[in-house]
């Protein structure tokens, strides 16, 4: 998928975007690498993968409409950050 239908699902149905193949493995990648440096249990894992599903199916299409910048980022690379930014935000505040 090129970055032009990537930015233009973004904008009409981000929802479907992140259904896709390629962003469910960025998803389930860097929750792993988070889950990994944070040397997390299994009963912790289940909540942060909970909780970070429903981000993204609640917050995190409006979330990245209003931030992504087109002449600074690319998009795959951007969402990474924003779930691993929004991991690090349920560590935090909820589960530990």
């Amino acid at each position: 998928m090129s970055e032009s239908i990537q930015q233009e699902l973004l904008m009409v149905d981000p929802q479907k975007l992140f259904a896709s193949k390629k962003y469910r493995k960025a998803l389930q990648q860097t929750m792993h690498k988070f889950v990994i440096k944070k040397q997390m249990d299994k009963s912790a894992t289940k909540r942060l993968s909970q909780q970070l599903n429903d981000f993204i199916h609640t917050e995190a299409g409006e979330y990245i409409q209003t931030h992504f910048d087109p002449n600074y980022h690319l998009l795959l690379p951007f969402f990474e950050r924003v779930v691993f930014t929004y991991c690090t935000k349920i560590v935090d505040t909820v589960i530990v």
